[in-house]
């Protein structure tokens, strides 16, 4: 009977980590671009974001919308023939160890054309190319650095025909180390104590 207790009372324990908020992901950065300002060509008011090179153009209701569905959004190549490069206000400090989970929605032009953009951060980098007529895709990539190192996010689109890929729901994240460390040792000596209980 005290085996069954010790078996339950484990069961418990895993089952409250695995619920534990402070196990949630830590979001650094999420911007859906929704709380910007009026759509407007080669926009560089961004709350979260800085235009470093050329231009890029605030999409949404308004103006030129091939995508309804999702509020505002970027066109990565502005309307200066010269794409855009969007980087972080922020500079994140960034640790080994710990692994960032980077999502971001990217689409096609819509117009036939085909485009690149280059996303970096710190040493992290990789290059898109998603077809012209591609609708709004979820890209996620986990990013582990091998030392600590502040670094912020970019985006640089390549090229300059004022046609570029569309960009919304960009978010970088990470779950805490010391907490996945507790969660998956847990879940090893409950799996361990309940083998052996089942053995007897």
């Amino acid at each position: 009977m005290k085996k069954i207790w010790l078996l339950v009372i484990g069961l418990l324990v895993f089952l409250g980590l695995a619920s534990n908020p402070l196990l949630a992901d830590v979001v650094l950065l999420s911007d859906d671009f929704d709380n910007e300002g009026p759509v407007s060509w080669n926009y560089n008011n961004f709350l979260k974001w800085t235009v470093t090179d050329g231009s890029v153009d605030l999409l949404g209701p308004g103006g030129w919308n091939p995508f309804p569905a999702y509020g505002k959004y970027l066109d990565l190549d502005g309307s200066t023939l010269d794409a855009g490069r969007l980087v972080s206000k922020t500079s994140f400090t960034l640790s080994p160890g710990i692994i960032y989970t980077l999502k971001f929605d990217l689409a096609g032009s819509q117009w036939g054309d085909t485009n690149t953009v280059d996303v970096s951060l710190g040493s992290f980098s990789e290059s898109f190319t998603p077809a012209s007529s591609a609708p709004f895709t979820t890209y996620s990539r986990n990013i582990s650095l091998p030392f600590a190192t502040s670094a912020h996010l970019v985006f640089d689109h390549q090229g300059g025909d004022n046609l570029g890929l569309l960009l919304d729901n960009v978010q970088l994240s990470y779950v805490p180390l010391p907490g996945a460390l507790w969660l998956l040792g847990s879940g090893i000596l409950f799996l361990a104590g309940g083998r052996r209980f089942f053995r007897r």
